[in-house]
């Protein structure tokens, strides 16, 4: 995560990278032109495919986020459901957020917040760890929702014991180990749409 504050005008060239997926959240800005084209009101913005852009902008600030592509998509595959086309992500200002970005945006927006108030939390284990695991947990949900899940419905009764109890075994042998939902999702074999039903 990186929190970038000008203070001017800045032109900025830079490559992004196929391992990984960035998120930029602006807070403020006089001017902002992405590419060429000017953003007059960004919420989020993404970049999905490894390029290079060019960025200008007047007294900016902003929030980016450079997360692992393959073990996020990986996540967020295993809780939509097994999908047979590649999944494509676009580029660029995604709009007007919906509630999963909001809270994504947010999480980002707190640890620029919290580290301008206090830069000593950035060195307290505890803190960033509980940041990392919001900020995670609220993409790989944002990202749940731009694949999208596909069950159609409830699965029968006998589906659903059968479920509960491959995700009880599941548990139990994990022991005090933390599971995520994504990779109880993948153990059991069902989207989480389909583990919640059960």
């Amino acid at each position: 995560v990186h929190h970038t504050r000008t203070i001017g005008k800045t032109l900025n060239r830079a490559r992004t990278y196929e391992q990984f997926l960035y998120y930029h959240v602006l807070i403020r800005a006089d001017e902002l032109v992405w590419d060429g084209h000017p953003i007059f009101q960004p919420v989020l913005i993404q970049h999905a495919s490894p390029d290079e852009f060019v960025r200008y902008g007047r007294n900016l600030e902003m929030v980016v986020l450079a997360a692992p592509r393959e073990r996020l998509l990986e996540d967020a595959t295993a809780l939509c459901g097994a999908r047979d086309e590649p999944i494509h992500l676009a580029s660029g200002d995604l709009g007007i957020p919906s509630a999963a970005a909001r809270e994504f945006r947010d999480a980002l927006l707190e640890v620029a917040r919290r580290a301008r108030r206090s830069p000593s939390i950035l060195l307290d284990a505890r803190h960033l760890e509980a940041l990392g695991r919001r900020i995670e947990q609220s993409l790989v949900e944002f990202l749940v929702e731009r694949i999208g899940a596909r069950d159609a419905g409830p699965p029968p009764p006998g589906t659903r014991r059968n479920t509960v109890r491959h995700a009880q075994h599941y548990l139990h042998d994990a022991g005090s180990r933390r599971v995520t939902v994504a990779e109880l999702c993948r153990a059991v074999g069902v989207s989480r749409r389909t583990l919640e039903y059960a």
